[in-house]
């Protein structure tokens, strides 16, 4: 995600118990070292239910609480900047959920949280593949950031070709 220094980005995680018993997981946060200390990564649950994080409602969390087999619990990673990053600058947020009862029953994914670079003037992320059957919508999501220091307007379109390669397959950064 894309966020500016001194502000905070909430990743959203749904954990899922797929281990054929009932248990609680352990949830670690380590991020990688960047060039200005300060950064935090923060595990919150979905404390009212809402699937939105919100701040002062939903609460710190080191651990699920006691999901049945093939329950799920929704969580939010919130990563906050400090107010001196540098444009570009790249944190690397690895969240991993360890079983209380069977430490063999782990997983993990990252969240990767970007300092936009003023000179680009805009930053569109998000998106990836999606394949869309005729009269059915595919939804990209995405962030547009505007680094010009004004109002702007920006203009989209969308053609087969500026989103896919030769063979209709390939993403263009592939």
């Amino acid at each position: 995600g894309i966020v500016a220094a001194g502000q905070q980005i909430a990743y959203t995680h749904r954990i899922l118990n797929n281990s054929g018993a009932a248990a609680t997981f352990d949830l670690a946060v380590a991020t990688t070292a960047t060039l200005t200390p300060g950064w935090t990564a923060v595990v919150y649950a979905d404390t009212n239910g809402d699937g939105v994080y919100s701040v002062g409602v939903d609460l710190a969390a080191t651990n699920t609480r006691h999901l049945a087999n093939g329950e799920s619990q929704l969580l939010f990673v919130v990563v906050t900047a400090p107010a001196l990053a540098n444009p570009g600058e790249v944190q690397v947020t690895d969240l991993t959920a360890r079983s209380q009862t069977n430490p063999a029953h782990v997983d993990s994914v990252t969240d990767t949280t970007t300092i936009p670079v003023a000179a680009a003037g805009h930053d569109l992320s998000g998106g990836g593949t999606r394949m869309a059957a005729p009269n059915f919508t595919a939804i990209f999501p995405g962030t547009l950031y505007n680094l010009t220091g004004g109002s702007v307007r920006y203009d989209f379109s969308l053609t087969a070709s500026s989103l896919f390669g030769v063979d209709g397959l390939l993403h263009p950064t592939e």
